[in-house]
This record gives C-alpha cells, structure tokens and sequence, in this order.
C-alpha cells in the first residue's frame, strides 16, 4: 500500500496498481499487520478523530479516537477523552 496524491486530494494504491480514493488527510500510511492509523475530519464537529483504516480502505476502526499509533507486533496504544488504551489488530480496545 502506498499514499499518491490525485485530484487535489491523498488516495493510495494497491499492490496490484487499484487506487482507492482516501477519506483520511493522512499522506504517510503505516501499515501493519494489514492496518494503519488515520485521522479524518467528523462530519458532526469538523474536527479530525484517529482511527484505523484497512489495506481495502474500509475502517477496522472508525474515527472516534483522540490519537491512535501504529501497531507493532499485533499492539497499539489509543487515547480518547484522557484515557489510554490498547487496540489489538481485530480493533478490540482494551481501556486502562
């Protein structure tokens, strides 16, 4: 997976050359484990929220997320309204 820029507007493209059209503003995908954070702008306060996008672009976790980080070895770390958490790769969110 690879960010390009087409039509004023990020998208990313396949290993097999399918560009999906990015509904994130993130230019630098870090996948891993078959998923990368991703911050889009909220319809309902015109704030961007973290999440994590799928290498299909569909999200494993939508955007509700105050910062999520990339996973390394199956683990990531989360943070939403001053709590910390782990996400797993199946986007289960475990709150400390």
């Amino acid at each position: 997976m690879a960010s390009v820029w087409k039509n004023g507007k990020y998208s990313h493209i396949t290993s097999n050359g399918e560009i999906k059209t990015d509904v994130t503003q993130n230019k630098n995908y870090v996948f891993s484990d078959g998923v990368s954070p991703a911050k889009a702008i909220s319809p309902k306060d015109g704030m961007y929220y973290w999440g994590y996008i799928k290498t299909d672009g569909s999200w494993l976790v939508k955007p509700e997320l105050d910062y999520a980080s990339p996973l390394t070895n199956g683990k990531g770390y989360v943070w939403k309204d001053n709590r910390l958490g782990d996400i797993t790769k199946d986007g289960k969110i475990v709150w400390q």
